[in-house]
């Protein structure tokens, strides 16, 4: 179990190979980015946050959308603060967020991995 665990620790540092730049620093290595760039900074605040970006991508991938996606879950400092361009950050990320590689996004895996992820908790595999 504990490998299973650092297999996948090592798929998120892969899928978020970008996690540690800022977004224009990710931006400037690229010259074609998606709506939603190279990384989970979801609300374009050069920051990773498992309250905001972490919440906005859970949120998404339970189908929430509009009002209910970003109420309360967008950073002060956003530079998106709009559900549309939100969601269409999100999207934009696709597979990616397929973090457990089993051909399927789902809140209740591929979320709450994210979400432990940008809480900091990585030194324990999360089924203890």
């Amino acid at each position: 179990m504990e490998k299973t665990f650092s297999i996948v620790g090592v798929f998120l540092l892969l899928a978020f190979s970008s996690f540690g730049e800022t977004e224009s620093e990710s931006n400037q290595s690229v010259t074609s980015t998606t709506a939603s760039g190279l990384n989970v900074d979801i609300d374009g605040n050069e920051q990773f946050d498992a309250l905001t970006d972490g919440l906005l991508v859970l949120r998404s991938m339970f189908g929430l959308t509009g009002s209910s996606l970003i109420s309360g879950a967008v950073a002060s400092d956003a530079v998106y603060t709009d559900a549309e361009d939100i969601q269409s950050r999100i999207t934009g990320l696709g597979n990616r967020l397929d973090i457990d590689n089993n051909g399927t996004v789902d809140a209740l895996t591929d979320g709450l991995i994210i979400l432990r992820y940008l809480f900091g908790l990585t030194a324990d595999p999360w089924y203890l």
